[in-house]
């Protein structure tokens, strides 16, 4: 899957505070429209990843993978 079928945002995760980094990832892929997020991670990079995984399931499943 290439990146460039993908609009990846960053946005606050479930430990974020007041003037703390964002580091939720909500990933959409273009082609089908399918929209997944990861916010538990303290992480910005181990939210893409879990994003990812989860992304990679979803298009397996719709068999647009």
């Amino acid at each position: 899957m290439n990146e460039s079928d993908l609009d990846i945002s960053i946005c606050k995760g479930e430990h974020s505070h007041v003037g703390s980094v964002e580091t939720g990832v909500e990933i959409k892929h273009r082609a089908t429209g399918i929209k997944v997020s990861s916010l538990k991670e303290k992480s910005q990079y181990a939210n893409k990843v879990i994003a990812m995984e989860r992304l990679e399931i979803e298009l397996a499943k719709q068999g647009a993978l």
